[in-house]
């Protein structure tokens, strides 16, 4: 799909929402606020692959493993707010983002992303905003695991409650449908779906506050789903029922510091024993201020997966011919996932930042096509207004 297939309905349904607002309406000045960020990256795992052979490849040799890259990355969101009569605010959010690979210019990408959420304050302290979204992520037709272009749209609402000084709860709701281009052999599915959570946010006090999520959801893909050895089930949907649970808490060690740590625990049972599993995880951020508007952000994610059923392989090589090939151990497949993200941003002005930042993944898992490592460096510029 050429670019401007994508950009013009985000231009258009903008063009349509804004015009739809009656300057008679509006009692308040409108605000205007977005960011511009520029960033330049290497990883030297750009695609994620194992280590000397990954099976998993569609379009590249299996020696063509663990290639890297230098990133160029232009990224931007935009947020209009209009205040209609006394009780409403339309809200318009756009983002988009631009990301070019040198020598893997097939996985150059855009994404597009539209927003349309009126906030409507029905009581002083019960608010209820419904929201459309559409995203539109474009990829060359010769991306790896043949990645296609795809629309997502969302129909949903969000109610938030402050039911007292210190206890806010917010509920949300929505029904999402993704569309990919049709491709042959592609491993990417049409799908629709609902999803619901639940969230209570309880200040226990000035500098501490806890927040526990609850969530359920469903989807439907439009494709036969794969049993444990990764083959069709013919005649069978694949399904997903997705229920999670959480909690975090957020201390403030003094106005210079700040902690986050937190635990979240999801099971997904699908039709089709090849992606069944539940996992959890574990998180944490710290952010530190520095002396010459410098600061210090940090995060830490560290998740273990259990598939109930998915038979493991491993990777051996022959003797005779020396080709790799892929045998099942007959042992359930488990992942264990580590995350560092590591960021020193300096402030030059009020509106203008920049920074270095550092991304290390690692995945260490029973099926030899899924572990993998990545380190990735990058420094960035950022405008805010």
């Amino acid at each position: 799909m050429k670019t401007w297939g994508y950009v013009l309905p985000v231009i258009l349904i903008g063009m349509v929402v804004v015009q739809s607002v009656d300057s008679r309406d509006i009692v308040g000045d409108p605000e205007l606020s977005g960011r511009l960020e520029l960033r330049g990256s290497y990883d030297d795992n750009v695609l994620l692959t194992a280590d000397d052979y990954d099976f998993d490849l569609r379009r590249r040799d299996i020696d063509e493993t663990e290639q890297d890259a230098f990133l160029g990355t232009l990224s931007g969101d935009l947020k209009l707010s209009i205040p209609v009569w006394d009780c409403i605010r339309k809200n318009f959010y756009y983002e988009f983002e631009f990301e070019k690979l040198s020598e893997q210019s097939s996985e150059d990408r855009q994404l597009h992303r539209l927003k349309i959420a009126p906030e409507i304050s029905l009581t002083e302290n019960f608010t209820w905003t419904p929201y459309y979204q559409t995203e539109l992520d474009h990829r060359r037709d010769n991306a790896e695991y043949l990645r296609p272009d795809s629309v997502l749209n969302e129909l949903g609402m969000e109610w938030a409650w402050r039911l007292s000084e210190s206890d806010r709860l917010l509920l949300l709701y929505y029904y999402e449908k993704r569309n990919y281009e049709s491709i042959r052999d592609t491993p990417f599915d049409d799908y629709q779906g609902h999803q619901g959570k639940l969230g209570w946010i309880h200040d226990f006090s000035s500098s501490t506050s806890g927040n526990l999520i609850l969530g359920l959801a469903s989807r439907r893909y439009e494709d036969d789903t794969l049993d444990r050895f990764g083959s069709t089930i013919v005649g069978q949907q694949r399904k997903e029922q997705r229920a999670e649970v959480g909690y975090a808490v957020t201390q403030r060690l003094s106005d210079k510091a700040l902690l986050r740590a937190g635990y979240l625990f999801r099971d997904h049972q699908v039709r089709g024993e090849f992606y069944d599993f539940s996992s959890h995880r574990l998180h944490g951020t710290y952010i530190q201020m520095l002396p010459w508007n410098l600061r210090l952000q940090s995060f830490l994610q560290y998740e273990w997966r259990d598939y109930e059923d998915q038979q493991a392989e491993r990777i051996r090589v022959d003797g005779a011919t020396g080709l790799p090939y892929q045998e099942f151990t007959g042992d359930e497949r488990s992942d264990e996932q580590t995350y560092i993200l590591l960021q020193l941003i300096k402030d030059f002005t009020k509106a203008f930042s920049g920074g270095l930042e550092y991304q290390y993944l690692d995945n260490d898992s029973e099926d030899d096509s899924s572990s993998y490592t990545s380190n990735r460096y990058a420094v960035f510029v950022r405008y805010e207004f």
